[in-house]
This record gives C-alpha cells, structure tokens and sequence, in this order.
C-alpha cells in the first residue's frame, strides 16, 4: 500500500492500558488543537482504560479532534489511511505496531521509553525520539512534522528503507503471537 500523507490523521494503536499512555496522548492532543485543528487523532484498542479515555475526551471537550476506535484485524490498511504514527508509551516490549507503521512508509514520534522505540526509530531520519515526560517537545515535533509536508514525505521514504532491517516473515510471526496472548 502507499503512504497517505495528506491524510491529517495520527494514528496510535494498542491495548488500552496504564502502561500506553494514551492519558498523556490526550494531554498533548490537548495542545496541539489550536495549533493543527484541521488534523485528528484516532486511538485503536480496546482494554480497562477505555471509559477513563473517554471521559477524558469529552472533559477537555475534545469530541471530534480524538477518537477511539475498536482494534482491528488489518492494522495495514488503517496505518496507509494515517499520515503519523505516535507513540507516548510509559514501557514497551519490542513494539511491533512501530516496526509495521514503518513499513507502511509512516513517519514515526515516541517517547524514548524502556525497551525498543530508539532500535526502531531513527530520530530526525524517519521520525523523532522524545526523552521521557517531555511532552512539551512531543508537541513541538509533532505540530513541525503535521505542518511541513515534505518532510512526511521524506521521513516516510527512509521509514519503508529503514523497515527493511526487520525481516516482515519474522515481524507477522512476532505480531501474530501478540494477538494471540491479548
């Protein structure tokens, strides 16, 4: 599939869980409103965390700009309808969404959380890596990133070379095995 810059959807995928963050997502969605509002966030998954969310949504009056969708089967076609990929982990396992979203051509932002964003991420090559906590430069890239198509289009080309390390047999293998324990 090709890459859809001009979607003006970020994209993060995952169990709704403490360990997320998708309360810190929200957070800077907060932010970043005024700055993109032509832009959304969609949230897939499912998981105890998901009624917080969503109150969480309605409160900062946000209905509209953030929504969470149920996870789905074909993560390929929603990240090829997403123009970024963010990641605001408090901990991860080797993300195997991040490595699928870069093979899907998607410029990537993560925090640089324990175990796997900065092996996946090439900061400033095909997305960012954030220190831990910084939301404030979480959202300083990711409002740079949504106004400069360009540099989309050219953090998305070296994603898809840059994917090319992890092997897809090896990474559909891994990512079954995920859904299979969830």
């Amino acid at each position: 599939g090709k890459y859809n810059c001009d979607s003006k959807q970020i994209i993060a995928v995952g169990r709704l869980e403490m360990q997320k963050g998708f309360d810190i997502l929200i957070e800077i969605a907060k932010k970043t409103q005024k700055l993109i509002p032509d832009w959304k966030f969609v949230i897939y998954g499912e998981g105890s965390e998901k009624d917080n969310l969503l109150r969480k949504i309605k409160n900062n009056e946000l209905g509209g700009y953030v929504e969470i969708k149920p996870s789905v089967i074909d993560v390929e076609k929603i990240l090829l309808n997403s123009s970024i990929y963010v990641m605001t982990s408090r901990f991860e396992g080797l993300p195997m969404v991040l490595i699928e979203a870069k093979e899907c051509g998607l410029p990537e932002i993560s925090f640089d959380c324990k175990e796997g964003p900065s092996e996946i991420i090439e900061d400033g090559v095909d997305g960012y890596i954030i220190p831990v906590n910084d939301n404030e430069m979480f959202i300083e890239k990711l409002v740079m990133l949504a106004k400069d198509k360009e540099k989309r289009v050219n953090f998305s080309e070296h994603s898809k070379i840059n994917a090319k390390r992890f092997s897809s047999t090896n990474v559909s293998n891994l990512w079954k095995e995920m859904l299979e324990q969830v």
